[in-house]
């Protein structure tokens, strides 16, 4: 997988991301985020967005 590749970026609803990280990921295509019972899910966000979005709340990115 390149850096600059497309992804979904799935954060866990128990846990959402803050206000900057979910704005950023957001942008990433205008479109707001799926939601479903358990998770918010951002279509389209580059690896290197959703990587830079993991470090700054010191996770590792997961990839499947």
């Amino acid at each position: 997988m390149g850096r600059t590749a497309l992804g979904r970026l799935t954060a866990d609803r128990r846990a959402p991301l803050p206000l900057a990280q979910e704005r950023t990921a957001v942008l990433c295509t205008g479109l707001a985020s799926l939601r479903t019972p358990d998770a918010e899910h951002y279509d389209g966000v580059p690896f290197f967005i959703a990587e830079r979005i993991a470090h700054t709340l010191h996770r590792r990115l997961e990839t499947a």
